[in-house]
């Protein structure tokens, strides 16, 4: 059986619907082929622990902030699909051993204040470092909103006024983009808990050590401005959403439905052969799987040899270390009664993501993973 469409996108994680469905908007015949029994790929949850089958896991530990401002969530209207969130705030705090805390709240200020509490010095480079990454998000975004081979002139326009405008923060936008996040936090701030705040969410995007990891820190200036986002149903609820609206846009989605071959013809690719033997033709294929899965699947000798040991040769994730996300069941919630108690203000410590670990305990924790460790203490984030 062959079918002929517009364009196959291969996975039905939120990257290929979103694409998925632009181009079914712009009258587009698209259909998406998904291996899986549903759709959400990293941004999907599920009832996966037989001995626990009420827990909800999460496998992948994905935030929707980004997604907040990149348009999707407007674009396709997805709240009238089904899409519920909450913002709690403080979204996120480090609990201190000792049972004091810092807590990022949605305006900045009130966050420097509370780090005033543990170091005045702390507080006041607080605010300047918020100046740093506010223009760094306002480069950032156009850049991220962009297509790279072909930026458009709003995103570019946006991304060079911004630049000029700040024209005296060169320097540090040019070492804020180089850096590892651990040399930031270091010779910003101070104090042992500050410190820790930084590298626990900054670790959340991978080593602390790796140069251009400080980039990360962009989370708080979009923490900020636009909060979380936490969806309610966990964000299976988002991709679900994402699905129905993409749908009924036009676009078709064919789960359990995985690829054997992505067909290349006279250098082209030209569609993808399922592994239950259907074939459906393509003007093009838009693969979202990772460029070595993408390049194993293509027709063998259709893509030039030197272009296959290129990819097979990319870097990713030599420093053998990332982030670990783990799902606990338990027979009721967790309380953090003992810093809650010794807040000094009203803010709900168990609605936000609890970050627990020293930043030698961050630094330990990568550092095991590279000798094929496990450290003694884990540095933890609790959602």
């Amino acid at each position: 059986m062959t079918e002929q469409v517009d364009v196959v996108v291969i996975g039905a994680g939120h990257n290929g619907m979103a694409a998925a469905g632009y181009l079914a908007r712009e009258g587009k015949k698209v259909v998406v082929v998904e291996r899986m029994a549903k759709v959400g790929g990293m941004t999907s949850s599920g009832y996966m622990i037989p001995e626990a089958p009420d827990h909800l896991v999460t496998p992948c530990a994905v935030e929707l902030l980004f997604a907040r401002k990149s348009g999707i969530i407007e674009d396709f209207e997805l709240h009238k699909y089904g899409l519920r969130t909450v913002d709690p705030d403080p979204t996120y705090a480090y609990l201190h051993p000792d049972g004091s805390s810092i807590a990022l709240f949605y305006d900045y200020h009130r966050t420097a204040e509370d780090i005033a509490r543990i170091n005045r010095n702390d507080g006041k480079a607080y605010l300047e470092f918020m100046k740093t990454l506010n223009v760094m998000m306002d480069i950032g975004f156009p850049l991220m909103m962009a297509e790279p081979g072909r930026p458009d002139v709003g995103n570019l326009s946006k991304m060079i006024g911004s630049a000029v405008r700040n024209v005296r923060l060169k320097d540090e936008l040019v070492a804020m983009s180089k850096a590892t996040a651990d040399q930031i936090a270091c010779e910003r701030f101070e104090h042992p808990a500050t410190i820790a705040l930084l590298l626990g969410i900054a670790a959340g995007a991978g080593p602390v050590d790796d140069d251009g990891n400080a980039a990360a820190y962009m989370i708080f200036a979009v923490t900020h401005k636009y909060g979380t986002g936490k969806p309610i149903g966990s964000l299976q609820s988002f991709s679900d959403a994402l699905a129905r609206s993409i749908e009924a846009s036009g676009a078709t989605i064919q789960l359990n439905a995985g690829v054997a071959e992505i067909l290349v013809e006279d250098g082209a690719a030209r569609g993808v052969r399922l592994e239950d033997g259907r074939v459906i033709r393509s003007k093009m294929v838009i693969a979202t799987c990772d460029p070595r899965t993408a390049m194993r699947l293509t027709t063998p000798g259709g893509v030039p040899r030197t272009l296959m040991q290129r990819i097979e040769h990319a870097p990713a994730n030599r420093s053998n270390a990332a982030p670990f996300l783990a799902n606990v069941a338990m027979s009721g919630p967790l309380t953090l009664k003992k810093h809650q108690d010794m807040r000094h203000d009203d803010a709900d410590l168990n609605k936000a993501v609890g970050l627990v670990g020293t930043p030698e305990e961050v630094r330990e924790a990568f550092a095991a993973a590279r000798r094929g460790d496990i450290p003694d203490r884990h540095a933890v984030s609790l959602s």
